[in-house]
């Protein structure tokens, strides 16, 4: 790295992994903390610009600022860095420091084998200490500086010491060999990663116990979004958008409206018009926008430039095809032990369809050619639909006759639900996709055509029984929907709208259950453990661990 910005030096002491995240591989996710740090900071900012002593908070009013929002560097150590506020005493300038949290319990520690006083934690240490050496490299008498734990409300003064510049150089020397080198392994049980914005990217439990480093977990993940799906399915409203509400309205009369930051993506079905303004708002909130037609047939998404995490797409086109083979295995080996356990969960499968499924997902070990694997897939498929119908109540069975699996149009309601799931479900996996990094289109088991998203599809193996069958299932043996919800011709089965609605739900329901992880051995939502498989995954493919395991249920 030419220059380094000296908020990295803060996240790099707090955790050099972290550090490598955002400033290598240019990641970076917000959570209630960094939100509230930064709505924090632009209230200090905005409030230093026009001081009234008589409208001044308690925290404002312990310091009183000068020069605000000042960009500096330093082309001998290579640092640049933004200082919010400055405080000048009698000729000094001290540079002040705002954090949400409370300081260390110890009035001392350790810093590179140096030992510093004042009740600070180090990584907020080594932020000041480059901030006031800007400020004396920069022409400004600068002997002290100031932290405000916000928290505890405490605040803290740091004078400067002819030998932090050591502890400077030291650091920055450490961060350009990082910069150079692989990513550094996770923490081990470090209260750190609790509070941390990027636990979920970095999986630092879960990545230790595979890697055999840990025998426990934390639930540090979060078990499911903050944030839901939108589903439009009538082709007769418009959408758009007001501040930074979404609004949706029919024949000018406003239907509903939502906040844009309580929205993760938005599925249109069939003609519904939505305004420029609302699809520019949307990309700027990083919310995507898939398209079906109305039958449920995904035509295609918008999303914002996903231009970072290249590497991870990089590692995608140069291994996929090597390991074709390998992750193929894996992948069809977790699919056939799902369907297995959903249908004796749910169904009657005989003994010698349960042990068959059994011994083609130890096949799956012995294979050396993709052909003969898709050979076994289709011969497991077959069992599996052969006792897709015994899932089905007795009373539901005589009205939603299922004989197989047909598609293409389907011909009846239970392969038209099917069908619709399915979609929803590729639609989920290419967003998981584009999210953490990797082209949905390049996948390493289906084949890749023109248009076709082969990884999604690939990733929908796992979870075609255990997700969008069992909502199927659910919504059909609770009787959800009739017949009268279908139209049934000689071209098709097509579904009404209550029969949309009553899948969604359905869908959504599912998707956010928690199950128990079986490896991790803590709750998470089906749309969580898809990220998770994808992050996994990508572990593998930079070697951070031995072998890609996808999720089977037990």
């Amino acid at each position: 790295m030419d220059t380094i910005p000296i908020r990295g030096l803060n996240e790099f002491i707090y955790c050099p992994r972290l550090f490598y995240y955002v400033y290598i591989e240019n990641i970076f996710l917000n959570n209630s903390d960094t939100i509230q740090g930064k709505s924090q900071h632009n209230n200090i900012k905005n409030k230093f610009v026009n001081i009234d002593n008589s409208e001044k908070s308690d925290i404002e009013s312990e310091f009183h600022a000068i020069p605000k929002n000042l960009k500096y560097g330093d082309p001998n150590l290579g640092i640049v860095g933004v200082l919010d506020a400055i405080q000048e005493e009698n000729s000094l300038y001290a540079p002040v420091e705002y954090k949400h949290s409370s300081p260390p319990e110890y009035d001392e520690f350790e810093l590179f084998n140096y030992k510093i006083s004042g009740k600070i934690w180090d990584n907020d240490f080594i932020q000041l200490v480059a901030q006031m050496y800007l400020l004396r490299e920069n022409g400004y008498s600068c002997i002290h500086s100031y932290i405000y734990y916000r928290e505890s409300k405490q605040k803290v003064k740091i004078h400067w010491q002819d030998f932090y510049i050591e502890i400077l150089k030291i650091a920055l020397i450490r961060i350009r060999e990082l910069s150079n080198s692989t990513r550094p392994e996770p923490l081990i049980n470090s209260k750190k990663c609790i509070r941390c914005s990027l636990n979920e990217v970095c999986l630092p439990d879960e990545t230790n116990l595979i890697l055999n480093k840990t025998n426990t977990v934390r639930r540090i993940l979060p078990s499911r979004y903050d944030t839901g799906i939108l589903h439009i399915t009538s082709s007769h409203v418009n959408v758009g958008v007001s501040g930074d509400n979404l609004v949706i309205k029919e024949k000018g009369k406003i239907l509903n409206e939502f906040h844009l930051k309580d929205i993760f993506s938005i599925s249109i079905y069939g003609n519904a018009q939505v305004s420029t303004q609302a699809i520019s708002a949307c990309l700027d909130e990083g919310i995507s926008l898939s398209y079906f037609s109305s039958s449920g047939w995904m035509k295609g998404s918008i999303s914002n430039f996903n231009g970072k995490n290249v590497d991870y797409r990089l590692l995608q086109y140069k291994n996929f095809e090597k390991l074709s083979l390998k992750l193929s295995k894996s992948l069809i080996k977790a699919k056939i032990l799902n369907q297995r356990a959903f249908l004796r969960r749910n169904g009657q499968i005989s003994e010698v369809d349960y042990s068959s499924l059994k011994e083609l997902s130890k096949e799956v070990e012995d294979v050396d050619n993709l052909e003969s694997l898709r050979g076994i897939e289709g011969m497991a498929a077959k069992i599996y639909f052969k006792n897709f119908s015994s899932m089905i109540s007795e009373e539901m069975r005589s009205l939603f006759n299922f004989e197989n699996r047909n598609r293409r149009p389907p011909l009846d309601p239970v392969n038209a639900l099917i069908s619709f799931g399915y979609s929803m479900l590729v639609k989920d996996c290419v967003n998981a996709c584009i999210v953490v990094g990797l082209d949905p289109y390049y996948g390493f088991f289906h084949q890749i055509e023109r248009g076709r998203p082969s990884l999604a599809l690939d990733l929908m193996e796992i979870f075609r029984a255990i997700w969008v069958d069992s909502a199927v299932i659910r919504m059909i043996n609770t009787k959800m929907i009739n017949l009268n919800d279908f139209q049934i011709t000689n071209s098709g089965c097509v579904m009404n709208s209550n029969a949309k609605k009553a899948l969604i739900q359905s869908y959504e329901a599912r998707s956010d259950r928690f199950i128990t992880h079986p490896l991790f051995d803590y709750p998470m939502s089906y749309r969580r453990i898809l990220e998770v498989e994808i992050r996994l995954l990508i572990r593998y493919l930079e070697g951070e661990i031995s072998s890609w395991d996808p999720l089977t249920v037990r």
